[in-house]
């Protein structure tokens, strides 16, 4: 009689532990979904990316007979660099040979979870480390500012109103309004006004039910006087509401608003490789080895999509 081992049909355990890691992968994808909430995703066969930026036109001139061409500044240039992770596990041979598959599949699919909280604690540092000038290890800024700071251009033009995007003020009604209003008041590297819209929030879960308060209440908002709160259903802010869980581990008081559209656009991951994961059999110890591979990165590459509040 012939037996079926994993020793001689490798193809066969690869193809069981390549089920049980997608499949608790992608629970882990449902339950921690940064990645999918903050980013513009891309793929890249490269091994840095490097993303120029050109500043606006300014005004056009009164006509004196002939086109005057109006002059164009380069912006500031963002890098990339995405990074190789893995790792592994080991599984003993009796484990198969006593059939504890229940075991082999509980050790796959904490490696697929290793791998999909790993993912998560990254895709959260633009927003855990947006006050820091460092930004993280994937990413380098010609600027050399955090991505909430007080900024500059390499166009002379003064920027002493509307190119910084932060405070320091709590979660309160009459604070979101301020941030709102001072979101609106930044300006393009050539000094003009680019009103950019408000419409997402983003916070930790210790915020949550602020959160709730200040945008689900219609009236009477932390007051006895019955009237319309402006942020709420029936106001004007329409805000799009973001728990981050991930953002508490850093600080359970900052929160930030910003343009959604404009974030994706210029808030990115770059997958140059998206998780692999692979099984062999050790030919000497007889252990079977599941290991996992994959190479990624994040920038931002501009400030103007977000403004955030870092509350002492």
């Amino acid at each position: 009689m012939s037996f079926i081992t994993a020793a001689a049909h490798p193809e066969l355990f690869d193809k069981n532990i390549r089920e049980v890691t997608e499949r608790a992968e992608k629970e882990m994808w449902e339950k921690y979904n940064t990645l999918e909430m903050l980013y513009g995703i891309k793929g890249t066969d490269r091994a840095y990316e490097k993303f120029a930026s050109v500043t606006d036109s300014p005004d056009i001139v009164p006509w004196d007979g002939k086109v005057e061409y109006l002059p164009r500044y380069n912006g500031y240039d963002y890098t990339v660099q995405p990074k190789i992770h893995g790792g592994g596990t080991q599984y003993e041979r009796e484990l198969f040979d006593t059939k504890q598959f229940s075991v082999m599949d509980d050790r796959a699919a904490n490696l697929a979870r290793s791998t999909a909280r790993y993912i998560d604690k990254v895709a959260i540092e633009p927003l855990s480390l947006a006050f820091s000038a460092t930004n993280g290890s994937f990413m380098t800024s010609e600027e050399g500012v955090a991505l909430c700071g007080s900024h500059g251009n390499k166009t002379g033009y003064p920027t002493t109103l509307g190119f910084t995007n932060y405070g320091t003020a709590a979660l309160t009604p009459a604070n979101v309004q301020a941030a709102i209003i001072a979101y609106n008041y930044l300006r393009s590297d050539i000094g003009e006004r680019i009103y950019p819209e408000a419409d997402c929030i983003f916070y930790p879960t210790n915020l949550k039910f602020r959160v709730e308060e200040i945008f689900g209440t219609e009236k009477g908002l932390d007051n006895a006087e019955g009237n319309l709160n402006v942020l709420g259903p029936r106001g004007s802010a329409n805000m799009k509401r973001m728990e981050i869980p991930r953002l508490g581990d850093s600080s359970t008081t900052n929160w930030f608003i910003g343009n959604y559209a404009e974030m994706k656009k210029m808030l990115l991951w770059m997958w140059l490789v998206k998780p692999e994961y692979d099984s062999t059999v050790d030919f000497e110890t007889k252990s079977f080895k599941t290991s996992v591979y994959t190479q990624f990165g994040w920038l931002f590459r501009g400030w103007r999509w977000v403004y955030g509040s870092m509350v002492s």
